[in-house]
């Protein structure tokens, strides 16, 4: 009987962001952004490790007030971290910033923020909200 492998993969903490850092610090975290604004996420995943290894993929979905997507950034077979561990469990960390466009409706967006382990053969999903528009 197959069955899947064992192993945790989560997002632990997302951050809206004016800016990000170098040292991954955010600066200036706020949910609301202006239009044309850079939206900068900031946030952290935890994963355990398959036989020593770590690899990990990001990909981004972007829905505004009337629910339809307006942007999607899928990176398959494109691992940002594959890393080698001592650690049954590591944390890393993931910086991106988007721009929507300067006449982009008003309102409340939803951040989909997916993470994928091939290794561990899990995949997790985080729906943060933001608002665009505030002057």
């Amino acid at each position: 009987i197959p069955f899947g492998r064992g192993g945790e993969l989560q997002i632990i903490h997302i951050q809206f962001c004016g800016f990000v850092d170098e040292q991954f610090r955010c600066v200036d975290e706020k949910s609301t952004f202006s239009l044309g604004e850079e939206v900068y996420v900031l946030f952290q995943v935890e994963s355990t490790s398959y036989e020593g290894d770590v690899m990990l993929a990001r990909n981004y979905r972007v829905l505004n007030p009337s629910g339809n997507v307006v942007m999607e950034v899928e990176e398959r077979n494109t691992y940002h971290i594959d890393v080698q561990t001592e650690k049954e469990r590591e944390t890393v960390v993931f910086s991106n910033f988007f721009k929507l466009p300067e006449d982009a409706e008003r309102g409340e967006y939803l951040l989909d923020v997916i993470v994928e382990n091939p290794l561990l053969e899990k995949k997790v999903t985080v729906r943060v909200p933001f608002t665009l528009g505030g002057e």
